[in-house]
């Protein structure tokens, strides 16, 4: 929800802020630019460490770079927070998601899996715009949309570490 709500409703927030659209803009090139970048980043730190790790850490500088950006006072501190900071880490997921179904499900039933699951994504991507939508234009409440937006990465990685925890402790029954 985070990444489709962040990217629609951000020159919206930014103009809010007291932006120019000039300025709103100049994020969106910078996010583009990081977010390349870090793509190739984690490529090569997922062929070197485990990926729940990654994703953890991704997962939690995503909500650290949302949560510091919500009230930027200037224009440098929204570029280094939703344009470099959310750059670099909130594109982990096109690298390390496919790489988390496969550790997680295993790669014998990985197209079987991504099969039965692709009809929900048409369904789910639309619902966390509309929703930061909604509350951004009838409650007027931008901060809690930000908030929401960066409190859902991080119980994301509290899970997943737990996940990692219990599966030391539980055997796996294959």
């Amino acid at each position: 929800m985070s990444i489709g709500a962040l990217i629609i409703h951000r020159i919206p927030y930014a103009t809010d802020l007291g932006f120019s659209d000039v300025q709103a803009g100049i994020s969106f090139g910078i996010y583009g630019f990081c977010a390349f970048a870090a793509k190739l980043g984690w490529g090569f730190l997922a062929d070197r460490y485990p990926i729940w790790q990654l994703d953890i850490i991704a997962l939690i500088t995503s909500a650290i770079s949302i949560f510091a950006g919500v009230g930027s006072k200037s224009v440098w501190q929204f570029y280094a927070t939703f344009g470099v900071m959310y750059g670099l880490t909130g594109v982990s997921l096109v690298v390390i998601g496919p790489l988390l179904w496969a550790a997680h499900f295993g790669r014998a039933h990985q197209g079987t899996i991504r099969g039965v699951m692709s009809p929900f994504y048409p369904i789910a991507s639309p619902g966390g715009p509309m929703f930061a939508a909604v509350v951004f234009l009838f409650r007027q409440l931008r901060c809690r949309v930000a908030g929401v937006c960066g409190v859902l990465p991080g119980q994301r990685a509290v899970g997943l570490v737990g996940r990692s925890y219990a599966k030391r402790w539980v055997p796996v029954v294959a």
